[in-house]
């Protein structure tokens, strides 16, 4: 089909729900699930165990192997649910890549600094350290109009509620070819 989309990727900064609500939609859409947290390398990791904020040259390789991750399911008409922060548009941007704006959503799961770093304090054997909630949001580039494949959620709803809003936009843009987008917010 013309328009089909193939890649949801689930972001926002670390704490807001991405893996738990990608995993759970990638079920529902019948859809592989990828961990963006499983794809860094061996010295992302313990920098962040450390406690030290990655920066743009950290992220690069990252980036890239998870707009790879997603051509290929594209090319091969297969399914993917990425959970990855995608905090920058130019971040977004490379994930984007060079594929056809109907074949990917981007899903931002929205909170408060508050709510995020009472998740985080809970939160037990993850390399990310709380401390370093602030410097994710400093880092934040919330989706811009422009941005027209990002639908905005707010993380206080339940998992299920959010996985069925994301269904209803994905199947929503499946069932016709679209010459744009819209950008949707709950």
């Amino acid at each position: 089909m013309v328009g089909e989309c193939y890649v949801v990727i689930v972001m926002g900064v670390s704490g807001s729900g991405k893996s738990s609500v990608g995993e759970e939609l990638g079920k529902a859409w019948r859809a592989e699930f990828e961990d963006g947290d499983d794809w860094h390398s061996k010295e992302n990791i313990e920098k962040m165990r450390k406690g030290t904020a990655l920066n743009d040259t950290d992220r690069q390789a990252w980036l890239m192997a998870l707009a790879s991750l997603a051509k290929r399911n594209v090319e091969a008409k297969s399914r993917v649910v990425i959970a990855c922060s995608a905090l920058k548009k130019k971040y977004r941007d490379i994930l984007r890549g060079d594929l056809k704006p109907s074949s990917v959503r981007f899903v931002f799961l929205d909170g408060t600094f508050q709510t995020i770093s009472e998740r985080l304090m809970e939160r037990k054997s993850h390399f990310f350290k709380p401390g370093m909630l602030k410097s994710q949001f400093e880092a934040l580039e919330r989706p811009c109009p422009s941005e027209t494949d990002v639908s905005v959620v707010p993380i206080t709803l339940d998992i299920p509620t959010i996985c069925n809003y994301v269904l209803k936009i994905i199947n929503a843009s499946n069932a016709t070819v679209h010459t744009t987008s819209h950008r949707s917010k709950l």
